[in-house]
C-alpha cells in the first residue's frame, strides 16, 4: 500500500511540475499589459490581472498602489519600452517560467525591469517584478 501511495505522489508530483516552456509571446504580452497598466495608473487591473496571487501576499493592494505611485513621482510618465533580453526555463521539479528584461524610458529616468512570468491557473502571471535603475 505504501509503494502504491509512493508511485502516486511521485507521478503527481510530475504532472504537477510542467516541463513544457512558456510560449514567449504571451508572457510578453503580459509585461507590456502590466507596463501600459502602469503607466495609466490603473493599479487595480495590474494587481488583478496580470500579478500572480503570491506576488503581493506581503503587502496589502493599497501598499503595492502607494509604490506604484510613488515610482511614476520618480520616474515621471512612462515614454517607451524595449525588450532587452528573454529566457524560458524548465528545470525539473520546478515551475516553468519566462524572464523577461525591459528597458523602460520615463520623462525623469531610464529604468531597467525584470519580470519573472509563470502559469497561474491557466493565465500567464507575473510571479516578481524587479524595477532598477539603469
Amino acid at each position: 500500500m505504501k509503494t502504491k501511495l509512493l508511485i502516486v505522489a511521485i507521478i503527481f508530483a510530475f504532472a504537477s511540475c510542467s516541463s513544457d516552456k512558456l510560449d514567449i509571446a504571451k508572457a510578453k504580452e503580459t509585461a507590456e499589459k502590466c507596463l501600459t497598466a502602469i503607466d495609466k495608473e490603473d493599479y487595480t487591473t495590474v494587481i488583478n490581472e496580470y500579478y500572480g496571487s503570491e506576488f503581493g501576499s506581503s503587502q496589502t493592494p493599497q501598499e503595492l498602489t502607494d509604490k506604484f505611485k510613488k515610482l511614476k513621482e520618480v520616474t515621471g510618465p512612462m515614454k517607451s519600452f524595449e525588450l532587452k533580453a528573454s529566457d524560458n526555463s524548465t528545470e525539473t521539479m520546478k515551475e516553468s517560467s519566462a524572464t523577461l528584461t525591459y528597458s523602460v524610458k520615463h520623462e525623469r529616468v531610464t529604468t531597467s525591469e525584470i519580470f519573472i512570468i509563470v502559469i497561474e491557473s491557466g493565465k500567464y502571471k507575473i510571479s516578481s517584478h524587479n524595477i532598477t535603475n539603469e
